[in-house]
């Protein structure tokens, strides 16, 4: 009778200890809990249920003019922001925010390098929070609901001795939401 109430003590301290290392692994990894995340791509946010639209009316395809390559615009899409909140990381729930997110999917000619950025303009002014872009895919979050976005294409200056420090704004791209 002692050995069973021992061995079921311990089964009950080992579940109590692997539940909370469970429960609590995600925190580790998610190094920003309840930020705004973003579909990886349309598919997903269709099936979850953040997909808001899609734009139309950009250009397809357009050539840096200082560097040889070609910049192919595959989807641009709204999608509503969201984050999980790991308040249990057995059971993250799915919040939506008041934001929505702006996706550019893209494919460059030259895979080994970087030599553009899309900064977008609203009422005529430059939202340097949404700057940056990753390998194929330029995201940005915004409060409202956008209509139609310009966005500020800055070509990496060719030469060498200046970089980035001194881009070179080449063109304007504009994305009008799909009616």
């Amino acid at each position: 009778m002692k050995k069973t109430f021992i061995i079921i003590l311990i089964l009950a301290l080992f579940g109590f200890v692997a539940f909370f290392i469970a429960n609590n692994i995600c925190k580790i990894e998610d190094k920003c809990p309840n930020c705004p995340k973003i579909s990886r791509d349309k598919e997903y946010s269709q099936q979850m249920g953040f997909y808001i639209t899609d734009y139309k009316n950009f250009i397809p395809e357009f050539k840096l003019k200082y560097h040889n390559e070609n910049v192919k615009l595959n989807d641009v899409w709204i999608e509503k922001q969201w984050y999980f909140d790991f308040k249990s990381c057995l059971c993250p729930k799915l919040r939506l925010t008041e934001g929505f997110n702006v996706i550019i999917d893209f494919e460059k000619s030259n895979e080994d390098s970087f030599y553009f950025s899309l900064t977008p303009m609203i009422n005529g002014k430059l939202d340097k929070t949404n700057g940056g872009i990753e390998k194929g895919r330029k995201t940005m979050k915004f409060e409202f609901f956008p209509d139609e976005i310009y966005l500020q294409l800055k070509e990496k200056n060719p030469n060498k001795d200046i970089g980035w420090k001194e881009g070179i704004v080449t063109d304007t791209l504009i994305i009008k939401l799909k009616k």
